[in-house]
């Protein structure tokens, strides 16, 4: 994810070493940092929902 800065599972770029084609991580920038979260376990939607909750949550400790 950090280095194609896109969400896994984007259909907008060819898959590299590790990416299968499958949502669950979550890619973002805040305050100059890159941000990656990964969540393994559910469905791929229901993993990515937790992965953009871990965003939302890193992006806050940064900001402060």
């Amino acid at each position: 994810m950090i280095a194609t800065q896109a969400n896994s599972g984007n259909p907008s770029h060819k898959p590299i070493v590790g990416e299968l084609g499958y949502e669950g991580g979550a890619y973002d920038e805040c305050e100059g940092c890159k941000l990656a979260f990964a969540f393994s376990g559910a469905t791929s939607e229901e993993d990515l929902v937790v992965a953009k909750y871990g965003i939302e949550k890193m992006k806050g400790y940064i900001a402060k």
